[in-house]
């Protein structure tokens, strides 16, 4: 009991030297520890670490290998060693660490960029393309750390490396989509869609033709800005709005009996790829929705409930994006609420709301414009420009969110966006961990 006390004490005195950056009294705490107890895992990897900063590579491989034959299913302890092997150039080496813990951690970040690296520099194209998306996707900020200088070099060049290569899958996806357009097609002019497309695999500069406009996945900058439409533009607008009856009877008893309401932002979706802060409606109802559709899925269960709802939104020309698209919500905001300033993911949607639930003093603001809505009606945007929403009532406003193609398409556009997303739910599903949860659909494209 005494000698594993003094090892402790040891621990903890070289733990602290380490944490003050006194490189050498804590290399020599770990070495007096590793007298003592030469399998004691937090010296070896430490001592490893302090080994790699040094650039003694062969060192701290070998005390890497050592910590692993004691805990073979530490995480930490197979990044660490295929990262150093990796570093000394012995890529074939550091696939195995990095393969075990992507499986141990599969939603963790750095296992599939440090494995994407190795199979790239083994000449394995294909396999690095697969690791760096499902790097992209258990972290899809990360293309921010581009520009954060206060990022390592080398940190920044791989995550650049990894969106080329992410880039040239998703190209080849979309050329696909572009063939497969031109054969249904054959006089139809894709140049829209194609400079769309080349935006969004990398290939050229993504410039946004008005200051209040920022979506970051699939952009058509050359459709035109509008931020709002007139629901006169649009055939089906009064269908939808005679069933306004049906559809209040059934919000009402899915309110009623206190029905699958969630909040809009969930806990951990505080900040979203675009930069847009939503941490006073993290996990808050103060914003929730009920879906009957979500990422492109019809919720059954939600349907059989929502029996009237859900026949008129199945009538609507909703666009079919797999994975993404269609949504359609009972979107709440609750007496007192504020939706902040924020952006859509893409412009060749438009975003539909039928006003079912509204007081007095509630309204939301696209671009420079304000409207409100009113019960019955139907409201139709472009949300790729900045929105806002506000309820300065004391009731709740709700009202039913749905989606239809930008008006500007042409059926040929609107083949190759199809066709694209198909092909790219089918890579991003090969791409799942497989050890990872049911993969959820992309992270909500309605915006209020």
């Amino acid at each position: 009991m005494a000698a594993e006390s003094n090892i402790d004490t040891l621990y903890e005195s070289a733990q602290a030297a380490y944490r003050e950056g006194r490189a050498d009294a804590a290399l020599a705490g770990y070495e007096r520890v590793l007298v003592r107890a030469p399998t004691h895992v937090g010296a070896l990897y430490h001592k490893a670490m302090l080994a790699f900063q040094a650039n003694r590579l062969a060192e701290s491989t070998t005390l890497l290998r050592d910590a692993r034959a004691v805990m073979p299913d530490d995480v930490e302890i197979n990044m660490r060693l295929g990262f150093v092997l990796l570093a000394a150039g012995r890529a074939k080496e550091a696939r195995d660490p990095l393969e075990q813990a992507a499986a141990i951690a599969p939603l963790w970040f750095e296992p599939h960029l440090k494995l994407g690296l190795a199979h790239l520099a083994l000449g394995q194209r294909d396999q690095a393309q697969e690791c760096f998306q499902r790097a992209l996707m258990a972290n899809p900020g990360i293309q921010a750390a581009l520009q954060d200088e206060r990022e390592p070099a080398a940190f920044r060049e791989e995550i650049r490396v990894a969106l080329e290569l992410v880039g040239e899958r998703e190209w080849a996806i979309a050329s696909g989509a572009l063939d497969s357009s031109a054969g249904a097609h054959p006089a139809a002019d894709l140049s829209r869609i194609e400079r769309g497309f080349r935006i969004e695999c990398g290939r050229e500069a993504r410039v946004f033709n008005h200051p209040l406009r920022r979506p970051l996945f699939l952009y058509l900058p050359d459709l035109p800005a509008t931020p709002w439409f007139e629901r006169e533009q649009f055939d089906w607008v009064p269908r939808v709005e005679e069933r306004l009856p049906g559809v209040r009877d059934e919000l009402e008893t899915l309110i009623r009996e206190e029905a699958q309401f969630v909040p809009y932002i969930s806990q951990g979706g505080g900040v979203d790829p675009q930069g847009t802060d939503y941490s006073s409606l993290e996990g808050s109802m103060i914003w929730n929705a009920f879906y009957l559709i979500q990422g492109g899925r019809w919720l059954e269960d939600r349907c059989q409930r929502c029996p009237q709802t859900t026949e008129v939104m199945r009538a609507v020309p909703a666009p079919r994006m797999r994975g993404f698209a269609p949504e359609v919500i009972f979107s709440r905001l609750q007496a007192g609420g504020h939706i902040v300033p924020h952006f859509g993911r893409t412009n060749v949607r438009l975003t539909a709301h039928m006003g079912v639930i509204i007081p007095d003093d509630c309204a939301i603001r696209v671009a420079e414009e304000t409207r409100g809505w009113q019960e019955g009606r139907v409201v139709l945007f472009d949300d790729s420009f900045e929105h806002e929403v506000w309820n300065r009532s004391e009731r709740d406003r709700t009202v039913l969110i749905f989606e239809v193609w930008h008006p500007a398409l042409e059926p040929a556009e609107i083949v190759a966006i199809e066709s694209f997303f198909h092909a790219r739910s089918e890579w991003l599903g090969l791409c799942k961990p497989a050890a990872a949860p049911a993969p959820e659909p992309e992270q909500s494209t309605r915006e209020t």
